[in-house]
Protein backbone atom coordinates (compact mmCIF):
# COMPACT_ATOMS: atom_id res chain seq x y z
CA UNK A 1 0.00 0.00 0.00
CA UNK A 2 0.86 3.46 0.26
CA UNK A 3 3.16 5.16 1.99
CA UNK A 4 1.71 9.15 3.31
CA UNK A 5 4.35 10.58 1.25
CA UNK A 6 3.77 8.84 -1.59
CA UNK A 7 3.21 10.99 -4.53
CA UNK A 8 1.34 9.64 -7.58
CA UNK A 9 0.53 11.03 -10.78
CA UNK A 10 -2.83 10.37 -12.63
CA UNK A 11 -3.02 11.53 -16.28
CA UNK A 12 -1.09 14.53 -15.48
CA UNK A 13 -2.51 15.30 -11.94
CA UNK A 14 -0.04 14.38 -9.12
CA UNK A 15 -1.79 13.12 -5.77
CA UNK A 16 -0.08 13.30 -2.67
CA UNK A 17 -0.76 12.33 1.36
CA UNK A 18 -2.30 16.83 1.22
CA UNK A 19 -4.77 15.59 -1.60
CA UNK A 20 -5.75 12.84 1.15
CA UNK A 21 -4.45 9.15 -0.88
CA UNK A 22 -6.48 6.49 1.00
CA UNK A 23 -4.37 3.23 1.40
CA UNK A 24 -5.65 1.68 -1.50
CA UNK A 25 -3.58 4.81 -3.03
CA UNK A 26 -6.84 6.45 -4.11
CA UNK A 27 -7.68 10.02 -4.16
CA UNK A 28 -9.88 11.49 -1.55
CA UNK A 29 -12.76 13.03 -4.53
CA UNK A 30 -12.16 8.89 -5.80
CA UNK A 31 -12.37 7.23 -2.16
CA UNK A 32 -15.45 8.97 -1.37
CA UNK A 33 -17.61 7.33 -3.94
CA UNK A 34 -19.48 3.92 -3.51
CA UNK A 35 -16.73 1.34 -3.22
CA UNK A 36 -17.43 -2.53 -4.58
CA UNK A 37 -14.96 -5.16 -4.29
CA UNK A 38 -15.23 -7.14 -7.73
CA UNK A 39 -14.06 -10.00 -10.19
CA UNK A 40 -13.13 -8.67 -13.36
CA UNK A 41 -11.99 -11.57 -15.28
CA UNK A 42 -11.34 -15.22 -14.57
CA UNK A 43 -9.07 -17.91 -16.96
CA UNK A 44 -12.43 -19.51 -17.54
CA UNK A 45 -14.34 -19.44 -20.38
CA UNK A 46 -16.98 -16.39 -20.23
CA UNK A 47 -20.22 -15.50 -21.50
CA UNK A 48 -18.54 -14.18 -24.31
CA UNK A 49 -16.44 -17.57 -24.89
CA UNK A 50 -13.46 -15.81 -24.18
CA UNK A 51 -10.72 -17.44 -21.59
CA UNK A 52 -7.78 -14.78 -20.54
CA UNK A 53 -4.71 -16.94 -20.06
CA UNK A 54 -3.05 -16.35 -16.18
CA UNK A 55 -0.51 -14.32 -17.86
CA UNK A 56 -2.97 -12.09 -19.49
CA UNK A 57 -5.08 -11.76 -15.97
CA UNK A 58 -1.39 -10.92 -14.63
CA UNK A 59 -0.83 -8.23 -17.42
CA UNK A 60 -3.89 -6.58 -16.59
CA UNK A 61 -3.18 -6.24 -12.88
CA UNK A 62 0.34 -4.74 -13.73
CA UNK A 63 -1.44 -2.34 -15.80
CA UNK A 64 -4.00 -1.07 -13.59
CA UNK A 65 -2.99 -1.74 -9.40
CA UNK A 66 -1.23 1.53 -9.00
CA UNK A 67 -3.28 4.35 -10.14
CA UNK A 68 -6.27 2.31 -12.06
CA UNK A 69 -8.32 3.16 -15.02
CA UNK A 70 -11.82 4.79 -16.10
CA UNK A 71 -14.56 2.36 -15.86
CA UNK A 72 -16.86 2.70 -18.74
CA UNK A 73 -19.85 1.12 -20.01
CA UNK A 74 -19.28 -1.28 -22.97
CA UNK A 75 -15.80 -0.05 -23.68
CA UNK A 76 -17.59 2.71 -25.67
CA UNK A 77 -15.52 5.55 -23.82
CA UNK A 78 -19.06 7.87 -23.53
CA UNK A 79 -20.75 6.04 -20.57
CA UNK A 80 -18.48 6.82 -17.48
CA UNK A 81 -19.39 4.88 -15.05
CA UNK A 82 -16.73 5.22 -12.41
CA UNK A 83 -13.09 4.07 -11.39
CA UNK A 84 -11.58 1.17 -11.32
CA UNK A 85 -8.08 -0.49 -9.35
CA UNK A 86 -7.24 -4.19 -9.89
CA UNK A 87 -5.86 -5.40 -6.49
CA UNK A 88 -4.58 -8.70 -6.83
CA UNK A 89 -5.03 -12.21 -8.54
CA UNK A 90 -7.24 -14.66 -6.49
CA UNK A 91 -5.82 -17.85 -6.99
CA UNK A 92 -7.40 -21.80 -6.44
CA UNK A 93 -6.58 -25.08 -7.69
CA UNK A 94 -7.71 -25.01 -11.36
CA UNK A 95 -8.80 -21.19 -11.39
CA UNK A 96 -7.34 -17.62 -11.42
CA UNK A 97 -9.10 -14.39 -11.02
CA UNK A 98 -8.45 -11.07 -11.49
CA UNK A 99 -9.99 -8.79 -8.55
CA UNK A 100 -10.19 -5.37 -7.75
CA UNK A 101 -12.40 -2.58 -6.41
CA UNK A 102 -14.81 -0.56 -8.42
CA UNK A 103 -15.37 3.09 -7.09
CA UNK A 104 -18.86 4.54 -8.48
CA UNK A 105 -20.07 7.60 -7.79
CA UNK A 106 -23.01 8.49 -6.00
CA UNK A 107 -23.65 12.46 -6.40
CA UNK A 108 -23.34 14.95 -9.32
CA UNK A 109 -20.42 16.52 -7.81
CA UNK A 110 -18.87 13.06 -7.16
CA UNK A 111 -19.40 12.70 -11.05
CA UNK A 112 -18.20 16.00 -12.58
CA UNK A 113 -14.47 15.19 -10.30
CA UNK A 114 -14.90 11.90 -11.64
CA UNK A 115 -14.78 13.79 -14.90
CA UNK A 116 -11.99 15.98 -14.90
CA UNK A 117 -9.51 12.80 -13.82
CA UNK A 118 -10.56 10.91 -16.02
CA UNK A 119 -10.10 13.77 -18.74
CA UNK A 120 -6.65 13.98 -17.83
CA UNK A 121 -5.79 10.05 -17.51
CA UNK A 122 -6.94 10.17 -21.08
CA UNK A 123 -5.12 13.06 -22.24
CA UNK A 124 -1.76 12.32 -20.99
CA UNK A 125 -1.61 8.82 -21.04
CA UNK A 126 1.19 7.47 -22.94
Amino acid sequence: MFAVDTEVAIGGLQYNAEHGLNSLGLPARIRLMLQQLAVFNSDQVNAYGIKMPVGTLASALEQGWLLGQPLFLSHDRHRLEGWTRALGIHLEPGLARLTGLSCIPETEAEAEELKKLVYHFLRNRS
